[in-house]
């Protein structure tokens, strides 16, 4: 059976939201939080050649071979865009975020160029804490389907501004962790921006805590640890630590292979930060973790047999 994308995604959100309803319904003092993890490009296809590779690297029997996101992977789905069978980020990211079904390239608008409101609009309304955390560019399309609306996801430069807030909403976002960082600087200093704005320093001016660099994303936190840091008392009680806008890569991040980890946080670094950043001030939030996963990024797909010495894989490059 065929289930389309928009039915995926607005039972997705409605399954959400009666959470939410639920449970301010209920006894409990605090709603339940939301996290949305999509490892954007992978498939069925990347799971059997992983499993495959641990079979044969180790002889890992069958019946146990079992990888990370089996205990949570329910289920399949066969999906296609408004205008094609083969569907983009831009439309799946919009499908999930919206559970409007749209045309490659669109983002945060239905096939009818109608806008769609997208779950963390929906989250913030509420009173959740909201929070993207990427290894691509933060304006790329999947982070972009939950924090703008544009007709074409190639503006980025535009899905920066909306993303701090130049939105009709106001500002929706408490916390931005990701690439991208030349789309917020203006061409005069090597960005990707045609209107010469210097985002970062905006965001520095109303308030955002901005970090750019690994040396600031460990000082973040309370121990200089990100995967175990814990916002500092006096980060908390100011409520310095939110909104926050890290960009650590002008593009995308470094796969995990080629991370220097004195340069760039990794991926888990990254969302149990955020974790500990949006749960820091007791209230429910909304976190989406978003990252790339072609087929040679899997830690398990790399050349790191004497087999594979001689691989054609080059370097991968962003």
């Amino acid at each position: 059976m065929i289930i389309p994308t928009t039915l995926l995604a607005t039972l997705f959100n409605v399954v959400i939201m009666l959470g939410m309803v639920s449970a301010e319904n209920s006894s409990h003092k605090r709603s339940p939080s939301v996290i949305v993890l999509i490892p954007d490009g992978f498939g069925a296809s990347q799971a059997t050649l992983t499993r495959e590779f641990l079979r044969a690297k180790y002889g890992i029997d069958e019946r146990f071979n079992k990888l990370a996101f089996d205990d949570y992977h329910v289920g399949s789905i066969m999906t296609k865009s408004a205008n094609n069978l083969v569907t983009d980020s831009a439309a799946a990211g919009t499908a999930f975020a919206c559970g409007a079904n749209t045309n490659n390239g669109i983002i945060g608008y239905d096939e009818d160029i109608e806008v769609c409101p997208t779950i963390l609009e929906g989250a913030k309304a509420k009173g959740y804490k909201t929070g993207l955390v990427t290894t691509t560019r933060i304006t790329h399309a999947t982070p972009a389907a939950f924090s703008s609306h544009v007709y074409d996801r190639d503006l980025e430069a535009d899905i920066a501004t909306m993303q701090l807030g130049e939105y009709v909403l106001g500002p929706q976002v408490d916390l931005l962790w990701g690439g991208g960082r030349s789309f917020f600087t203006p061409a005069s200093a090597d960005g990707s921006r045609t209107d010469e704005r210097d985002l970062v320093a905006e965001a520095k001016e109303k308030g955002w805590n901005v970090v750019l660099s690994k040396e600031e994303f460990d000082a973040y936190g309370k121990d200089g640890k990100a995967r175990r840091s814990r916002i500092s008392v006096s980060a908390r009680e100011n409520g310095s630590h939110l909104p926050s806008l890290g960009l650590f890569a002008d593009s995308h991040l470094d796969y995990d292979i080629d991370r220097d980890e004195s340069e760039q946080p990794s991926l888990s670094e990254m969302a149990v930060g955020a974790l500990n950043a949006l749960d820091a001030d007791d209230e429910p939030f909304f976190l989406m973790v978003c990252f790339l996963f072609p087929i040679m990024s899997s830690p398990f797909l790399l050349p790191l047999d004497p087999v594979f010495h001689d691989s054609p894989f080059p370097k991968r490059q962003q």
